[in-house]
């Protein structure tokens, strides 16, 4: 999986804890999303860009620092 992902022109909703992710806008955009189990792998030309893990009904995208750059460019 890379280290950096970019997501642009998404909404912001300061309200919520963690940012939205449109999986159909990925889907839209050319990436194929892949799920296992609990494991959903986001991809381009094969590679695995994005990983998010089941968390209850919703998908959550681990941060791997502490504090994580909210930052997404699509």
């Amino acid at each position: 999986m890379v280290s950096c992902f970019r997501l642009t022109d998404v909404l912001l909703i300061p309200q919520l804890e963690r940012p939205l992710v449109s999986w159909l806008k990925l889907q839209n955009k050319g990436y194929q999303i892949i799920g296992e189990g609990p494991i959903i792998s986001v991809k381009n030309c094969d590679k695995t860009v994005l990983e998010a893990i089941l968390d209850g009904s919703l998908p959550r995208i681990p941060e791997m620092q502490q504090s994580a750059m909210l930052t997404f460019e699509f």
